[in-house]
């Protein structure tokens, strides 16, 4: 190979790699803008690929936390889960948490998590909600006086155990 030859195979060699990431840039250009859901603030929500591989099995954005594990981990064989149902919201980054996500503009994921309403409740409102519960359940004469915002916020927190 004489020198000019190889200066022309050294400029195709940086031609042919520009033009390989120049090709993959357009096509995986594309394929990130494609991979959100645009926000009313343009922003986009990008999600990952154990959201995207989650939500394929469960629509409602959530599941068991045994199942999830499950599916993360490939739907191995042998893989057993207790009876126990411990619900998990999963989330566009690939997170895990107990409260659902929302669309959120102001955020610069494009996605907040929602309160968790059992954030503050004390021990004295668990006591009273014990109470409450044992009387609806016919164990007292006479129970506490609650509000419905009271009895749901409770009842989702604490549960009603029958």
């Amino acid at each position: 190979m004489g020198a000019k030859s190889s200066i022309r195979f050294r400029r195709f060699r940086h031609l042919a790699f520009a033009t390989v990431i120049a090709l993959a840039v357009a096509v995986v250009a594309p394929t990130v803008a494609s991979a959100g859901e645009p926000g009313t603030s343009g922003s986009t929500i990008v999600y990952s690929p154990t959201y995207r591989t989650l939500i394929a099995e469960f629509p409602a954005g959530w599941g068991d936390g045994c199942d999830l594990a499950w599916v993360i981990a490939g739907k191995p064989t042998g893989y057993v889960c207790d009876a126990r149902i411990d619900p998990m919201y999963f989330y566009p980054d690939g997170t895990f948490g107990k409260m659902p996500w929302y669309v959120d503009a102001s955020s610069p994921t494009g996605w907040s998590v929602e309160a968790d309403p059992c954030t503050g409740l004390t021990d004295e409102e668990y006591a009273l909600w014990a109470v409450y519960v044992d009387w609806s359940n016919g164990y007292f004469e006479s129970g506490p006086d609650l509000t419905p915002e009271q009895i749901d916020r409770y009842g989702a927190c604490w549960g009603w155990w029958f």
